[in-house]
């Protein structure tokens, strides 16, 4: 059976299936409408779009374009009742191909067909090869890649390393500018080849090659000086009522004299419960993230501080962070008790005795984004949650000692567990004294 042929049983085929008439045949009218005119036809990406004039029959109801594409597949495409264009997609090259257009009315009856030439442009898989690029992180590549058609489409990514191992990932993309991260690399040398990939259709680019590339080095810090900066210790002994374990009404805060409430209540500048029942601060660093170990603010009507708290860390010497990573609470994760966005502050308060109450610099506002499945939430609740001091590319902090971690909003729950909590952390970054 030749195209033509073929393609024009098919169209008769699927009218025959969708009509879904109750009526017999002797009392359906039977006769076509008139066939399309003045044709023009745009090509685009994969397809294009025809114009056309519908016939004058009354009756008429819509248009249908029957083709088939690289892969055999023929495909049906309809337009609405009231519109003079129809769109086509599904081709692969730029070549020519025949398009059979039908006019149909309201008894499903099909007019003769106008057969048409398109030469469309090549699928869209291949501008969208063209736009990937790829660049190093600390501890990832970035992929950067453009997709103004919105088509969904799969970027296999092959990394072959040195001793020849090779990896593929798979990220699927249909938004028109999107940035992934390909994580969990080692900070080796990787050769690195794309292939964008289009499984409605079964279109694929070529092979591109983006060079050898490796993730910028950082290291995960060690967690073993890290300890608990308690409010005496925050606000020192110049600030701090001893009888009342207070700050004093009036402390000096950033070279001025301000009454302690301004500070102390409403700017979280203090820390919320250092234990709560079984629940120690610091167990955020005992390196145990499963989540049988954690921290926990304490409930409002228990003494808990309620939204923010703040959470000050001493690092035991100075550091420069690149990224960190956070567990969870099973339990909490994405749910109410647990955090929804939080804050990083870093110090290197040169006069500590009198106080960490200076040089504090807020180095990022962070979201956890609830993965879209169960599945991505437990891989994600297991392996921790990643964050980089900066997004767009590797960026080191200055040197600091100290760290304020500052719960700012909870997820929607019961007013009565209005607390946060979590269960590890691991920083990333380098010691100031290991800086070249």
């Amino acid at each position: 059976m030749n195209l033509k042929h073929y393609i024009a049983f098919f169209a008769a085929a699927l009218l025959f299936i969708g009509c879904g008439k109750t009526e017999s045949d002797d009392t359906r009218e039977k006769v076509p409408p008139g066939p399309v005119s003045d044709i023009t036809f745009t090509p685009d990406y994969g397809g294009g779009t025809f114009s056309f004039t519908i016939p004058t029959d009354e009756d008429f109801l819509y248009v249908r374009a029957v083709y088939r594409i690289d892969n055999g597949m023929v495909i049906s495409k309809s337009s609405s009742r009231f519109s003079r264009t129809l769109t086509v997609e599904g081709f692969g090259e730029a070549k020519e191909y025949e398009v059979a257009l039908y006019a149909v009315d309201k008894n499903d009856n099909l007019s003769e067909p106008v057969w048409v030439k398109i030469t469309p442009m090549q699928a869209s898989v291949h501008p969208i090869s063209k736009s990937i690029n790829i660049s190093a992180g600390f501890g990832v590549f970035y992929l950067e890649v453009e997709n103004p058609y919105r088509s969904i489409v799969d970027i296999a990514v092959d990394l072959q390393t040195e001793d020849g191992r090779i990896a593929t990932r798979y990220f699927t993309t249909s938004t028109p500018m999107d940035r992934i991260l390909i994580r969990d690399l080692e900070t080796i040398r990787y050769k690195i080849t794309t292939r964008v990939i289009d499984n409605r259709y079964g279109h694929e680019s070529d092979v591109r090659a983006h060079g050898i590339l490796q993730p910028v080095t950082d290291y995960r810090l060690s967690k073993e000086e890290f300890d608990f900066l308690d409010d005496r210790s925050l606000y020192g002994t110049y600030n701090w009522d001893r009888e009342h374990n207070q700050p004093k009404e009036n402390i000096v805060y950033r070279g001025q004299t301000v009454p302690s409430a301004t500070v102390y209540k409403w700017d979280s500048m203090r820390n919320a419960l250092e234990k709560f029942n079984e629940c120690d601060i610091k167990f955020f660093w005992d390196g145990d993230p499963t989540g049988y170990s954690y921290f926990h603010t304490g409930d409002p009507d228990k003494g808990g501080p309620g939204w923010p708290w703040s959470y000050f860390i001493d690092m035991g010497r100075e550091i420069q962070l690149s990224r960190f990573r956070i567990w969870q609470v099973g339990g909490s994760q994405w749910r109410v008790n647990g955090v929804k966005t939080f804050e990083i502050y870093i110090s290197n308060d040169n006069t500590p005795e009198d106080g960490i109450l200076s040089d504090w610099e807020c180095i990022g506002r962070f979201a956890f984004i609830r993965p879209n499945t169960e599945m991505e939430e437990q891989e994600e609740f297991e392996a921790g949650t990643e964050f980089w001091v900066d997004n767009e590319e590797p960026v080191l902090t200055r040197p600091f000692r100290y760290l304020r971690f500052k719960g700012c909003t909870d997820w929607p729950g019961t007013p009565n567990y209005n607390c946060g909590r979590l269960a590890e952390i691991d920083v990333y970054g380098r010691e100031v004294n290991q800086n070249e």
